[in-house]
Formats: structure tokens, sequence, C-alpha cells
């Protein structure tokens, strides 16, 4: 299961993959326009992987229908991983081999038929193509809040607090929605605004 391992950045809040040199692409690119990525990542806190794998192991044997949700995650949109020494195996992933064998083909993605990624259900979990991944994810929520729709209504608000509360209100970031605004994202979407100077 040598696939499932990944070496995420140094920085400490950051969870992703590493690209170069200990750094996600963002914190790399941070780094190569002569930016500070954050403070390093600090020794890692006695973190019990055995713990872990014994809660996925009852997690199999429990039979139950009900969302068996990840008690080390902080909250119930984020997808539980054990990070240890520079590695990270995605739990989701891991249940779903466990539950269902190996993937059947390449580029298979763990599902969740629950729609909660916090969720280690083995029950729950099974392997999907990216596109109905995709689609259920669109089904329950969990991504694609942006509509080209929502685009023009944020493009078409004035002041930076109508940004935030439509951020809000669309459930992103505000960095999210202003790139959408300047056409960082939504590209295709006529009327992004210009940034100021």
């Amino acid at each position: 299961m040598g696939h499932l391992r990944l070496k995420i950045c140094i920085v400490e809040i950051c969870q992703k993959q590493m690209l170069a040199k200990g750094l996600c692409r963002a914190h790399y690119d941070q780094v190569r326009k002569g930016a500070q990525p954050g403070p390093p990542r600090k020794p890692p806190r006695r973190f019990d992987v055995d713990e872990a794998y014994g809660f996925i192991a009852r997690a199999l044997a429990s039979g139950v229908q009900e969302c068996i949700d990840w008690p080390w995650s902080r909250k119930t949109k984020e997808y539980p991983v054990i990070s240890y020494a520079d590695t990270v195996v995605r739990v989701h992933r891991y249940v779903c081999e466990l539950a269902n064998g190996q993937p059947p083909f390449e580029g298979a993605e763990a599902a969740h038929n629950c729609g909660r990624p916090c969720c280690v259900n083995p029950n729950h979990i099974r392997w999907s193509t990216h596109q109905d991944n995709a689609r259920d994810m669109t089904e329950h929520g969990t991504v694609g809040k942006l509509n080209p729709a929502k685009v023009m209504l944020a493009r078409k608000s004035v002041s930076r607090g109508s940004q935030k509360y439509l951020a809000e209100k669309f459930g992103v970031s505000v960095s999210a929605l202003s790139n959408a605004r300047t056409g960082k994202t939504w590209v295709r979407v006529p009327g992004a605004v210009k940034k100021r100077a």
C-alpha cells in the first residue's frame, strides 16, 4: 500500500502534498516570489498511530450503518489523515482498500455514499470514477459551492464588505470569492472585476 503514503508540506498548518524543497505547490510558489511561507512545522506531538489503526479496525468490524466520524478531525468537512514523520495516510482511501480490496482501475477514488469526508464507516466508502465522485460531491454539497450565477452576482457587488458577506453566504473563503471576481478562476464567466493597483 505504498501509494497511500504522501510526504506533506513542512509548513506547520499545511497538510498538502509536498512538491519540492519540502513545500507544497502554494508554499513553494510563495518562496519563489520571495515571500515567507509561514512557520515551519513543529516536531509532531506524539500521535498514537496504533490507536488510530485500532480505531480503523473497530470501524471495519462494527457493522453499523450510521456514519463513524474520525475522532481526530477538527471539522466534518476534512478528509481524515494519519500523519507522522512527514508521511500522510489518507484514512478513507485506506479503509476503502481494507473493505473493498485494491482499486479496481487506475485513478479510482474512494468516494463517500454519505457525503461526509470525516466518515470512516466502510459501508459508506466505495471505489468510484472521478466523474461519479465529483457528481456525488456536488449532490452532497461538499464541493462546487460557486456557480456562474453566484460569480456574476459577486462581480456586480461593489464593496469589500459585500464580498465578505457573499463569501459567508456562499460558504466559500473570501480569497476564493475574490479570485472568482477578478477572473483568476471562473475565467469563462464574463464581467471579471479588475483589481485596484
